[in-house]
């Protein structure tokens, strides 16, 4: 029971220290008035995004578009759009590239590898016009 409060506890601040630090930056953002979307850093700041932008009653993705990166668990569970880095096929090439035969002479790291992401369209981007 300690280690999970502990854990939580963490959580919550780490989250409390993110949000303070990132409403300046969010501040003059959305004074910006000919901003049409926001793409942030990572899911985790997006999520920060979406509530400030809730807060000051801005609709999303009506008013405002916002996207992550990461695509997390948090990212789907709240509609938030997100890129995915596509790791199923990061993994697949890792494993290949380890696993797989090895190619000798000047070639020995084998051929640059393209993973191509995605984005995970969900509700927090409105179409393009």
């Amino acid at each position: 029971m300690t280690a999970r409060f502990g854990r939580d506890l963490e959580r919550r601040f780490a989250r409390h220290t993110l949000r303070a630090a990132l409403r300046p930056l969010f501040e003059r953002a959305l004074a910006a008035h000919d901003a049409t979307a926001w793409v942030a850093v990572n899911d985790a700041v997006a999520m920060e995004a979406l509530r400030f932008l809730h807060e000051r009653g801005v609709a999303v993705p009506r008013d405002m578009s916002v996207a992550g990166f990461d695509n997390t668990l948090e990212s789907f569970f709240n509609g938030l759009t997100s890129w995915d880095f596509n790791i199923p096929a990061l993994v697949g090439a890792l494993l290949g590239h380890i696993l797989g035969p090895r190619p000798s002479g000047r070639a020995a790291y084998g051929p640059v590898v393209e993973i191509e992401g995605f984005v995970a369209a969900r509700q927090t981007v409105r179409a393009v016009r």
